[in-house]
């Protein structure tokens, strides 16, 4: 009945076309797609060469890890090629031995390293065409004994998001051919792919030669392709690629005026029309259009027309007479969008006009931004970091501040906390942007995040250490005492859930301990989704255990409740105490896990507070800015059923005990001496 009580009320509701004009001055025009599409090309077969600086250990220069610290060495590289994997390879053109052209790349270890270490080389390209599988393929030759090659074919979503893989050494172990051999590996291609990514590399000792690259889609060599076979418009502008052009000096307070209501009317139309939803422009391309003319803007009519121009250039849409918000009490966070009522700042017809966007007709399909399946927190899509671009470039500068800001705006759940008004705060920092360059700008950045306050936002160090311990596989669960079970949730699957609560259905209680150790990764903490296996064996009935707020797409910055629950009906669920262990430590996933075991029967928490930050939200959302510049912030909001924050509060102990001194240096561990008590004496 709901849903066709939604039906009826899409249908009532839906209203005119919306589409006017107004005369625009000559000096206030410009264009919102390219004048000119340059071909594209793909240098599948290392042909392509540019002198480039290399890492300190002589390797190509590593997209993903080593940007920064380049030594002064300069080596003849393949473009659009980069390294992964280990030091212990290095990569390099080859003109003596190769398949065509002239070049092959070879890989070669020159040092020993851990068992499976590698190198590769991979290439990376945008996933713009439309096609239900993908193929790619490559010519191999090696030397030596001992190894083993890979052909990687892999698809990613924003930030990175892993949807489709497949590697030939997954099926097979490939030493590598002595002679030049053909390979090829294919996945179906996901719809919200953004990189494809292709690569070939070599485990273990010796050499490895590689050339002539080919991508399929379809069956069609990808470099046969059209500019009609493009799933998104989006795709067709390349003008910026080598730079913005904006050259901004010494801002006027006019010009710090106009480029702040760009940055919102810019990011308001990124979330709201459904023209840019559709991918038909490349949005940041876009600004650096509109930039120029909002710059030489005398006064706010002249200013006021560009952004007219702007959002009336987009095309028409269809409306709704009202939005479709929720209950009140269902709403977390409502959308700020004041601002576009302004009639004294926007003028009469720009204010309309924007209003006639916010009652846009929207789906859920959105270029710029999409929703994860599992967690329902937002994910930016066709980001480009542009890891190409200088931060001396004026316009990438203040694009990555435009971007920000608006992701802020609109999908940051706590935004209705922040101390200070985000409006200024945007005004504040257009003059100080404008003026950095690379000395300075991740300061400049970071400064920005601090003025938000919260610690689970975040940008990492310009040299961020990826490396993680090896973990020891410890046994999953195991009996500490004749009463008293004990459960690892590092490595239990559901699976080793069964057995455990198999093995321990005769004991007084079970300690469940969220805390990590040092023998453990502390990246695997927790398993995700690991309370939600557990809680079938916990409790009688299903119990809520927690609100989260989730980002509404059909409209932006509008964040609603969603209800947490945790357990299933099972009358022979477990009737021991139940004692959950944790400490500053704790991840993300073992907050959850807490919050979920607090509501079972039976429960008790013991040790010490844990505290939600950057360190331990599994919310968190990776966004990029330029320049191989990224940051981090927390994509829903977390909150116990009452509605209290579990930002604010985290997790409070029942029975509070920290490590002593004297328990340290005895190698003591006093929180799980006090749990077998607990469970001894019920």
């Amino acid at each position: 009945m709901k849903k066709l009580i939604f039906i009826l009320c899409i249908t009532v509701l839906s209203s005119t076309v919306i589409g006017q004009s107004i005369d625009v001055e000559p000096g206030m025009s410009f264009t919102l797609s390219p004048l000119t599409i340059r071909a594209r090309h793909y240098n599948f077969g290392f042909e392509n060469v540019a002198w480039r600086q290399t890492t300190n250990d002589g390797a190509w220069m590593n997209r993903y890890w080593n940007f920064a610290n380049l030594g002064d060495n300069l080596i003849l590289q393949p473009i659009g090629w980069y390294q992964w994997g280990s030091v212990n390879y290095v990569l390099q053109l080859d003109s003596a031995v190769k398949r065509s052209g002239r070049y092959s790349t070879l890989i070669e270890q020159v040092s020993e390293g851990r068992e499976g270490t590698f190198g590769c080389v991979v290439y990376a390209i945008p996933a713009e065409y439309a096609g239900r599988n993908i193929e790619v393929s490559a010519w191999f030759m090696g030397e030596g004994e001992d190894n083993n090659i890979g052909l990687m074919l892999r698809i990613d979503g924003g930030m990175n998001e892993i949807l489709a893989f497949d590697n030939i050494n997954q099926h097979n172990k490939i030493p590598a051919p002595q002679e030049w051999t053909e390979y090829s590996v294919s996945v179906r291609m996901p719809e919200d792919g953004e990189t494809i990514l292709i690569a070939a590399m070599l485990t273990g000792k010796g050499k490895l030669w590689v050339d002539d690259f080919r991508v399929f889609i379809d069956g069609r060599d990808i470099r046969d392709l059209q500019q009609s076979d493009l799933r998104y418009k989006a795709g067709n502008d390349d003008e910026f690629d080598e730079g913005s052009q904006i050259t901004f000096g010494m801002l006027t307070p006019q010009m710090i005026e106009n480029l702040a209501l760009l940055a919102k009317v810019w990011g308001f139309l990124k979330y709201y029309h459904p023209t840019v939803a559709s991918g038909e422009y490349n949005w940041d391309y876009v600004l650096f259009r509109a930039m120029g003319s909002m710059l030489s803007a005398r006064n706010a009519d002249e200013r006021n027309t560009v952004l007219y121009r702007l959002t009336d250039g987009l095309g028409s849409f269809r409306t709704v007479r009202r939005l479709n918000f929720p209950n009140t009490g269902d709403v977390s966070m409502f959308p700020d969008l004041e601002w576009i009522d302004d009639n004294e700042t926007l003028g009469d017809v720009l204010s309309k006009k924007l209003n006639d966007v916010k009652m846009a007709r929207r789906d859920d399909k959105h270029y710029y931004i999409g929703i994860h399946s599992a967690n329902h927190a937002p994910k930016f899509r066709h980001e480009n970091d542009y890891p190409q671009i200088s931060p001396n470039d004026d316009g990438y500068r203040m694009l990555g501040l435009f971007r920000f800001w608006n992701m802020v705006q609109y999908f940051y759940p706590y935004r209705y906390k922040m101390k200070e008004n985000w409006h200024d705060v945007l005004t504040e920092f257009i003059p100080i942007v404008a003026l950095a360059d690379s000395s300075n700008h991740r300061q400049v950045f970071t400064n920005l995040v601090m003025r938000i306050g919260d610690p689970q936002i975040y940008l990492p160090s310009e040299n961020p250490d990826f490396s993680r311990p090896a973990p020891q596989r410890l046994p999953s669960h195991e009996l500490l005492t004749e009463e008293a079970g004990y459960i690892r949730p590092q490595f239990s699957y559901n699976s080793q859930i069964r057995q455990a609560m198999q093995d321990f259905r005769n004991t007084k209680g079970i300690i469940i301990d969220l805390r990590p150790h040092l023998e453990i990764n502390m990246w695997m903490n927790v398993i995700n989704w690991w309370y939600y296996f557990i809680a079938h064996y916990l409790t009688s009935t299903p119990v809520e255990f927690a609100k989260k707020s989730i980002p509404e797409i059909q409209i932006p910055g509008l964040f609603k409740y969603e209800t947490q629950t945790a357990g299933v009906r099972n009358r022979r669920y477990y009737t021991g105490k139940i004692v959950v262990l944790v400490d500053h430590n704790t991840s993300y996933n073992g907050i959850l896990t807490a919050m979920a075991l607090r509501a079972m029967p039976n429960s008790v928490i013991v040790g010490s507070p844990v505290v939600l930050d950057s360190r331990a939200n599994g919310s968190i959302k990776f966004f990029p800015l330029t320049g191989n510049f990224w940051g981090g912030m927390p994509g829903y909001g977390l909150y116990y059923p009452n509605g209290e924050d579990i930002a604010e509060i985290g997790i409070v102990p029942d029975i509070e005990v920290k490590p002593t001194t004297r328990g340290i240096s005895e190698g003591r561990d006093e929180v799980l001496e006090r749990a077998i008590e607990i469970v001894a004496s019920h």
